[in-house]
């Protein structure tokens, strides 16, 4: 599958590594490609993502909010987790680290950090999007289709930020004919 995606594309896909071991994160999510994805010049996605007023700050800012959300453990149950004599906050923070569909713990800062099925879903349907829409190779704009058919956290920050998505797909799908 890696064949047919762009020189753009590769780059977007590596370049993940960065903000994930700018965050701290042991992994690369959906949101990692994402940020990745609004990077200037970056390709097709990068132009789609600035018309509709997408920005690293802003993605980053959304990001921010959405993992400071209260998750499902209340501060009662830390606390009685606490008097149990268990290290719940140490527990918490690596929860953190590590998603739900995580493959793999994280990784020491500076290491090369795992895709979580969701990310590696979303690589996926970026080759679903481009045979769909008969194309012989993955650009950014088919990895921007892709993250928009899969639900993960970079999908969440989207509609935090009142994106219309079906307007998102339907400028990349435009874009990406008028780029030929």
């Amino acid at each position: 599958m890696f064949e047919r995606f762009t020189v753009k594309a590769r780059a977007v896909i590596e370049r993940a590594q960065v903000p994930a071991l700018q965050r701290g994160d042991g992994y690369i999510g959906t949101e990692h490609l994402l940020l990745a994805l609004v990077q200037p010049n970056t390709g097709i996605a990068s132009t789609v993502l600035a018309a509709v007023d997408v920005t690293a700050d802003r993605v980053t800012e959304a990001l921010d909010n959405a993992t400071q959300r209260p998750g499902i453990v209340s501060e009662e149950d830390v606390a009685v987790l606490i008097e149990l004599g268990i290290d719940a906050e140490s527990i918490l923070e690596q929860a953190r680290m590590i998603p739900g569909d995580a493959q793999r713990a994280p990784v020491a800062d500076g290491g090369h950090r795992p895709y979580t099925k969701k990310a590696k879903k979303a690589l996926e349907n970026s080759l679903r999007e481009a045979i769909q829409l008969k194309d012989n190779y993955i650009g950014t704009e088919h990895l921007l289709l892709g993250l928009l058919r899969t639900d993960g956290l970079a999908l969440e920050v989207l509609r935090d930020l009142g994106v219309d998505l079906a307007d998102v797909r339907q400028r990349a799908i435009d874009a990406r004919s008028s780029a030929a």
